[in-house]
């Protein structure tokens, strides 16, 4: 299979950078793709963010494990220190963070209905929309590359938008 493809059922680390005039995507940090987009912005809005569908009626096939929005450019280093750690929450640039750790794993958790944004910034929980909560699929899961607990040191970023999402395609 060529080398930016997604494997399935294994865990990979996506990760997007747009620095106002290019996209990059990263596969387990591994540049995989560019597109310039001149005249493009990700401006500030109320828009809803949708994770797992693109609001459009597309839907992401697939465990996500953590969502990651940041309002600075990651470097290759930073997302590669970054892919396999927790983050504490408070570094610099880190928008939203998502953990999705809120429930127990294939349990029953059909009253956990919100997503935690672990991130220093107020006001950005999630609603979960179209989730059963119990049982092995659409629930919580366990396991992933992600080491609970296990943080990092932050470096210093520019100016722009940054995304991460750790998943594993069904």
């Amino acid at each position: 299979s060529p080398a930016n493809a997604i494997t399935p059922g294994a865990w990979q680390h996506i990760a997007g950078v747009f620095n106002g005039s290019t996209i990059k995507l990263y596969i387990d940090g591994v540049l995989v793709g560019t597109t310039n987009t001149p005249g493009y912005s990700l401006s500030a809005s109320s828009e809803a963010v949708h994770i797992g569908n693109s609001g459009y009626g597309e839907q992401f096939n697939g465990s996500i494990d953590e969502v990651r929005i940041w309002n600075s450019i990651l470097s290759v280093d930073d997302i590669l220190r970054r892919k396999n750690c927790e983050l504490q929450g408070n570094e610099a640039g880190l928008y939203a963070y998502y953990k999705f750790n809120q429930g127990v794993p294939s349990g029953a958790n059909t009253t956990v209905t919100s997503l935690t944004n672990s991130s220093v910034i107020a006001g950005l929980n999630g609603t979960l929309t179209n989730m059963a909560l119990t049982g092995a699929t659409s629930n919580w899961l366990a396991g992933s590359a992600v080491a609970t607990g296990s943080t990092i040191p932050t470096a210093p970023s520019a100016s722009a938008q940054s995304f991460c999402i750790g998943y594993t395609v069904a």
